[in-house]
């Protein structure tokens, strides 16, 4: 780190962080970039966990369009648009960035009648996915260090496009084996391997 030559109370010895453009691929609408980092700051979550309840999703009298399902969860990875860069020895790495993981009650819904606690937990499956996601995303992000900001920008919108188009790919794959929930064995095996990525196992598709 660069130091100071006259440390003193606005001097930490550490070369202060200073802002770039690190996109967020615009998968989502921009998020805060919030306060100016620190060299302690770095990537961070929010939004996740958080347990679903049938009173956040809307409800109908039968699935809308021509859908043939009993509920839908839609969640987004929602990524700041920039961030705080900060040269440690040389190496440079995300100051602090907001990753928030948004519940979308305008596209979720549920049919009328149908809100079973079973169907409540594959739904909530569904969000858990997107949440793990996020969780994956940042502490990826949280762990470069790279030679160049052009080097840092680059892997920073590689993990988010990676994560970004992962979470659709496992929720699929998730809806697939479970037969959305009516594969009760199936079912509960996802909940249990679920259960094993929050307690920090990281997220893989199953075979």
């Amino acid at each position: 780190m660069v130091g100071c030559k006259k440390p003193g109370p606005t001097c930490s010895g550490k070369e202060p962080a200073r802002r770039t453009s690190l996109p967020g691929s615009g998968h989502a609408s921009p998020g805060p970039v919030g306060a100016e980092a620190t060299s302690r700051a770095k990537p961070h979550l929010s939004g996740w966990p958080r347990k679903l309840k049938w009173a956040d999703y809307r409800t109908f009298k039968a699935p809308p369009s021509d859908e043939k399902l009993d509920a839908y969860t839609e969640g987004e990875l929602q990524t700041a648009e920039g961030s705080d860069v900060v040269n440690e020895h040389g190496l440079y790495r995300m100051g602090g960035y907001a990753v928030q993981v948004r519940f979308l009650r305008e596209n979720s819904w549920v049919v009328d009648g149908r809100q079973t606690p079973e169907l409540l937990a594959h739904e909530q499956g569904h969000f858990d996915i997107i949440g793990l996601s996020g969780r994956d995303m940042v502490n990826d992000l949280s762990a470069l260090k790279v030679e160049s900001v052009e080097n840092l920008q680059r892997e920073v919108k590689r993990i988010i496009d990676h994560y970004q188009a992962f979470k659709g790919e496992l929720s699929l794959v998730y809806d697939q084996q479970t037969d959305h929930s009516h594969n009760r064995e199936t079912q509960k095996r996802w909940e249990a391997r679920i259960q094993e990525w929050i307690h920090g196992a990281r997220l893989s598709i199953p075979k």
